[in-house]
């Protein structure tokens, strides 16, 4: 499956949102920007179904989702 990518801004912030499934399941990775003349996006943070993170990535999907 190809990853789904989602920008969107929040609190100030541009963010990349990318959701792929590997073996083990569902992989969310979340870059930044700290301002929006950078070029390149910063790693924040990646959550599998192992992570207890798994529910921080879902609000965050549903929220890039529904803007």
């Amino acid at each position: 499956m190809a990853a789904i990518e989602k920008t969107f801004s929040w609190q100030g912030y541009d963010l990349k949102l990318t959701f792929e499934r590997d073996t083990q399941g569902p992989v969310y990775t979340i870059y930044y920007k700290e301002k929006a003349e950078d070029t390149t996006w910063t790693k924040w943070g990646e959550y599998d179904t192992k992570d207890s993170g798994l529910y921080a990535g879902d609000i965050i999907l549903n929220l890039a989702l529904n803007i």
